[in-house]
């Protein structure tokens, strides 16, 4: 017996879908397209004398400093200045411009306004650089590590900020790409009164084709995936409450290491599951799942492994 809707007691209203979706085929960006990227980010981070390599997944430049790594599944790269994170003692950092307020979860550490225009003009001047603009591209935002030191009893000894990054996410046609496959990080740290980056990470694969999917409502969009969820399933038929507190359609980029031709339309969703007679109270879930069939994607000629896997 499969799920219904009714099941999920629903924390949150279900999304309206549109009547229809673009289903994008993706393009993951060669070598080629990368190196000056690659040449601009170790410019950035002070990465010189870089040796080639490969790991199970990537192409890898090594130096004394740090590293890049280029995944040929996704055109995506990363890298990092070792050295730097090796030159703190702890995880806190002395930004200048640092701010606090007390909230219901305790102290919450910010930057000011100028310090944050600052890091995100650095970052933006980066990626623009580094010819990693992409037209689907949202607002970046700035994320301030939190940052605690506990005595052995969990008392807080000192508390304060630590590496900031420099978010961007994607979207097709308004709707949301989730999942590591679409994000690009900068990663930034004070050095001697300055801010200094000390890494990047860059997942994008290029949209090169699209084809028009009509969708055939929520229900329809559920049945496909989260409805037929074979760990929910089980619980639900031994009595479990099945309890949703995020359910967000859009699109799903898979993992920098992973193939992948075509966008998926997806549910990320989550919540608890309340058990029966057992010591755990409840346990939580996330996840991602499929919102349209194999059979919907053949109908637009799309066949790939990938549209068929496991939700």
């Amino acid at each position: 017996m499969t799920l219904t809707i009714r099941d999920l007691n629903l924390q949150v209203e279900l999304p309206e879908l549109p009547r229809s979706i673009p289903v994008a085929q993706l393009a993951a960006p060669t070598l080629e397209e990368r190196r000056t990227s690659i040449d601009v980010i170790a410019g950035a981070l002070g990465l010189d004398d870089l040796s080639p390599g490969e790991t199970g997944h990537s192409l890898a430049f090594v130096g004394e400093r740090g590293e890049i790594e280029y995944f040929p599944a996704s055109g995506a790269v990363w890298a990092r200045d070792a050295a730097a994170e090796a030159a703190h003692g702890d995880e806190l950092r002395r930004w200048v411009g640092l701010e606090k307020s007390r909230t219901e979860d305790g102290t919450i550490y910010t930057l000011n306004r100028d310090t944050s225009r600052g890091l995100m003009e650095q970052a933006n001047a980066l990626v623009e650089a580094a010819g990693l603009v992409e037209r689907e591209a949202m607002r970046p935002s700035i994320v301030l590590d939190q940052v605690e030191e506990l005595d052995e009893e969990g008392q807080t000894i000192q508390s304060g900020a630590g590496t900031a990054t420099v978010m961007t996410r994607y979207s097709v046609e308004g709707l949301p790409v989730m999942g590591a496959g679409a994000k690009t990080y900068i990663y930034m740290e004070p050095t001697r009164g300055d801010v200094h980056t000390t890494g990047v990470f860059h997942c994008w694969r290029r949209i090169a084709d699209a084809h028009e999917l009509h969708l055939r409502g929520v229900e329809h969009a559920l049945e496909v995936g989260v409805l037929i969820d074979p760990e929910l399933t089980m619980y639900h038929q031994k009595g479990a409450r099945i309890e949703v507190t995020e359910l967000t359609f859009g699109y799903l980029a898979l993992p920098a290491m992973v193939p992948q031709s075509t966008l998926l339309p997806s549910f990320s969703v989550a919540g608890r599951v309340h058990l029966q007679d057992d010591k755990m109270e409840y346990f939580e879930f996330a996840r991602y799942h499929h919102a349209v069939s194999v059979d919907e994607y053949g109908g637009l000629g799309l066949h790939s492994p990938q549209l068929g896997m496991a939700n």
